[in-house]
């Protein structure tokens, strides 16, 4: 899934103001055309806003192990199909 918008440094400037002049998240949200949760995660730690990064979804197989099949379909004759379930036997393990 990926990520969503993030404030801009004017937009960050104006939620600011906004927390100062006690005004609610909905209506800075309708003012700066953003959701609740992006006013929400910025208000809780503005310093770290936006630094995060997501790793994403783990991979299957290493690195080396990709080198290992990129190695053995070189150097083989073998199918795909056969390949595929030699591969699938080690990574099920």
């Amino acid at each position: 899934m990926g990520r969503g918008k993030t404030l801009m440094i004017p937009e960050r400037a104006h939620v600011d103001l906004m927390v100062q002049l006690n005004m609610s998240i909905s209506l800075m949200s309708a003012r700066i055309h953003c959701s609740r949760t992006i006013n929400d995660c910025y208000m809780s730690d503005p310093v770290a806003y936006g630094t995060s990064k997501s790793t994403g979804r783990a991979r299957k197989l290493k690195q080396r192990d990709e080198r290992n099949f990129a190695r053995a379909v070189s150097n083989t004759m073998k199918s795909a199909k056969d390949l595929g379930a030699e591969i699938q036997r080690k990574v099920s393990k």
